[in-house]
C-alpha cells in the first residue's frame, strides 16, 4: 500500500483511453460476427484467428492499463499501429481514425501518464 506522500492516481486521460478501447474492442468484436461465421465456413484458418486475437489484444491492454501496466501501454501502441496505422499508410489514406490513434499515442505517453505507468509495483507477475 503506498504511503500518503507516494499515491499516484490515474490520470483521467488513461482512464477514458482504457474504456475506449475496452468498449471499441467488444464492439468491434460483435460487428464482425458475419465475417467470422464465414471465415469459419470458408475454413480460413487465419481469418478466425485475426477475429478473435485483434479484439481480445486491445481488450487486455485496456483493462492492464487501467492497472497501470506500462507493457500494456506499449502493446496497444504496438499491436494499434500494425493492426489500423500501417493499412492506412500503405494505402497512402489519411482518415480520422489515424488522427484518433495519434491523439491516443499522445496522451499515452504525457508526464502524467509517464508517473502513472512508471510507478513501483509491489509484487506483480503481470
Amino acid at each position: 500500500m503506498p504511503s500518503k506522500g507516494d499515491s499516484i492516481f490515474r490520470p483521467l486521460s488513461i482512464t477514458v483511453i482504457s474504456w475506449f478501447i475496452i468498449s471499441s474492442s467488444v464492439a468491434g468484436f460483435f460487428l464482425t460476427i458475419g465475417n467470422f461465421n464465414k471465415a469459419i465456413e470458408q475454413r480460413n484458418f487465419f481469418w478466425v484467428c485475426f477475429y478473435i486475437i485483434a479484439p481480445g489484444v486491445a481488450m487486455l491492454s485496456g483493462f492492464f492499463m487501467l492497472q497501470g501496466k506500462n507493457w500494456a501501454r506499449f502493446l496497444y501502441v504496438i499491436w494499434s499501429f500494425f493492426i489500423s496505422m500501417v493499412p492506412h499508410l500503405l494505402l497512402r489514406e489519411l482518415k480520422a481514425g489515424v488522427i484518433v490513434l495519434i491523439m491516443i499515442y499522445v496522451f499515452l505517453f504525457l508526464p502524467n501518464a509517464n508517473r502513472y505507468f512508471s510507478r513501483k509495483e509491489e509484487s506483480s507477475l503481470l
